[in-house]
């Protein structure tokens, strides 16, 4: 559900720069070109996402102390 909600988000956000970008420097729009960028954002932010997820996994499993035996006791 987040990525489709991030997906909407990448296109609307990339129609928007491309008309203001165009209407700025007076050149022509183009929708084909601004939907390619959103989808190349979009793919580009879940694949960040998705290694930050792992990366910060790998930390936390690292930083955990090994759980040692209770019957075993050294005195």
């Amino acid at each position: 559900m987040k990525y489709i909600i991030t997906g909407i988000w990448a296109f609307i956000l990339t129609q928007m720069t491309f008309f203001l970008g165009s209407a700025l420097m007076n050149s022509k729009y183009s929708f084909l070109s601004a939907c390619l960028t959103a989808v190349i954002e979009l793919v580009l932010v879940v694949l960040i996402s998705d290694m930050l997820k792992f990366s910060n996994h790998l930390k936390i499993s690292e930083d955990t102390p090994e759980v040692s035996d209770s019957n075993s006791t050294t005195e």
